[in-house]
């Protein structure tokens, strides 16, 4: 076994500084897909509540 004098257990600052790039690359990719699930859940929540208001046009005109 080689000995470098290095702590094995203390990554260099290259090595922490490419973990912190891929955690926040991950980071980034998983707030695009929870900024396109709002504005997909948003989208059918708008269609849901013109759906209740027609609805509740329809019952309040008596044509239910």
């Amino acid at each position: 076994m080689l000995m470098t004098g290095r702590d094995p257990m203390v990554p260099s600052a290259e090595v922490m500084l490419e973990a912190m790039r891929r955690e926040n690359e991950q980071l980034r990719n998983r707030l695009v897909d929870t900024e396109r699930d709002y504005v997909r859940v948003s989208r059918l929540n708008e269609v849901y509540r013109e759906e209740l208001l027609e609805h509740r046009r329809r019952v309040s005109s008596g044509l239910l």
